[in-house]
């Protein structure tokens, strides 16, 4: 995390690109992960279309994202997609950091 001169937290803009770079993924694992997060986490859901039904490439991911988006991955990849989404609809809690 990258704090300013008093200790106060940065928010900082990521491209989708630098993310998955970040977390040592490809872009297309990462869009798997946003998937599964804008389903049920709610600082996720910025990333919605308008009409609901996707992913909107318009809308920045940022350092605070890294966090919740490292604890989806760690489940990916000991559970697969289907079990993490399970875990992530009964955990909401554990993953919306």
């Amino acid at each position: 995390m990258i704090h300013d001169l008093e200790g106060n937290s940065i928010e900082i803009v990521l491209t989708r690109k630098q993310v998955a770079e970040e977390l040592g993924i490809t872009t297309n694992v990462l869009f798997i992960l946003l998937a599964i997060a804008i389903l049920y986490l709610p600082r996720f859901q910025r990333l919605k279309t308008k009409n609901g039904d996707g992913i909107s490439r318009k809308r920045p991911l940022t350092n605070w994202d890294l966090d919740s988006l490292r604890r989806l991955l760690h489940t990916y990849k000991i559970h697969g997609k289907i079990q993490t989404r399970v875990l992530v609809s009964q955990n909401i809690d554990y993953y919306n950091i």
